[in-house]
């Protein structure tokens, strides 16, 4: 299969849009909340969505669930038990192809101490995913090590320093289109005209915006509306 069919099965086919589902937070923090069903979750939210992001058991496990859902395998792990800013392998490509996904993640923390290990990582899959025509989402966040044991993702800077932010922000997406992205995910920079600037960083390939924290809906929604306007995308699609 060609990497633009798989592509086509993650992306809404008339808006180029993609709404997207994590499922994967169920391994990094635990099966909390809405995840401790997840078989529940995934019947009501399923036949709305683009795709599902997850690790292999997931994905596989409730692939009946997801007969008209794209689904990305996330190839990278950490807990937040130990280091959480250390994203670990966590599959190959070829479990992907495997068992028919249509696209995996890698996920780099740009500025951690790990940064080096995860850029590795991610060019040897960038390397497979070319070879195996394999769409390839890239989480760049910047994140790094916090003082009192928890993740540092700059929001004090995006509150205080936007642009300083923003231009983290395009330097991480530059790098995962360079190391062969077909995606690019990243947290909203805060302000529509930031975020445009993102988005022209990356040279054409797709941006989705990652949910970060707990927002009101109505901001969430607003935030959305903002990044698909200025993107050029027409918000009601």
């Amino acid at each position: 299969m060609s990497k633009e069919r798989r592509l086509r099965r993650i992306m809404h086919r008339e808006s180029q849009t993609s709404l997207i589902l994590p499922t994967d937070d169920s391994a990094i923090d635990g099966p909390k909340h809405h995840l401790r069903d997840m078989r529940g979750f995934l019947e009501k939210t399923a036949p709305h969505l683009d795709a599902v992001l997850g690790f292999q058991g997931t994905l596989k496990t409730y692939e009946p669930l997801l007969a008209t859902t794209g689904r990305i395998q996330n190839l990278s792990l950490s807990t937040s038990l130990m280091t959480h800013t250390r994203k670990f392998p966590a599959g190959m490509v070829a479990d992907a192809l495997r068992d028919d996904m249509d696209a995996v993640a890698v996920h780099v923390n740009f500025s951690s101490m790990y940064e080096q290990d995860m850029l590795e990582r991610l060019g040897q899959v960038g390397s497979e995913c070319t070879q195996a025509r394999m769409p390839l989402v890239v989480f760049t966040y910047p994140r790094t090590e916090g003082t009192d044991g928890k993740d540092n993702n700059y929001y004090e800077m995006r509150r205080e320093n936007p642009e300083a932010y923003t231009k983290i922000a395009r330097h991480c997406a530059r790098i995962g289109v360079e190391l062969g992205a077909d995606l690019i995910k990243i947290p909203y920079t805060g302000t529509p005209e930031t975020f445009q600037t993102v988005i022209k960083s990356t040279m054409g390939i797709p941006v989705v915006m990652a949910g970060g924290p707990k927002i009101a809906t109505e901001r969430f929604l607003q935030n959305t509306y903002e990044a698909m306007e200025m993107a050029g995308l027409s918000p009601a699609a």
